[in-house]
């Protein structure tokens, strides 16, 4: 599951805010859109926002989607079986 409200918090704990992307040119990629689905909690982001977000942030996407982003594996599991 994606934690959308998760990611957006990060964001703002990080100064990420919808405004500053419209301002700062270092935060190319980023649209007021995406901050704004991420804030009311849909679950849609593209992989370029996603790449744009964790450079802006100064990290691999794989970090930053830590803890954000998991997947439930029992069910695949209980399937193959």
């Amino acid at each position: 599951m994606f934690n959308s409200k998760e990611l957006f918090n990060k964001m703002t704990a990080a100064g990420i805010t919808a405004y500053k992307c419209k301002i700062d040119p270092d935060l190319k990629g980023i649209s007021q859109s995406t901050i704004t689905r991420l804030k009311k909690g849909e679950d849609n982001i593209s992989i370029s926002s996603i790449e744009a977000i964790a450079k802006a942030m100064n990290m691999q996407p794989l970090e930053l989607l830590q803890g954000i982003w998991t997947i439930d594996l029992s069910e695949a599991t209980n399937k193959q079986k």
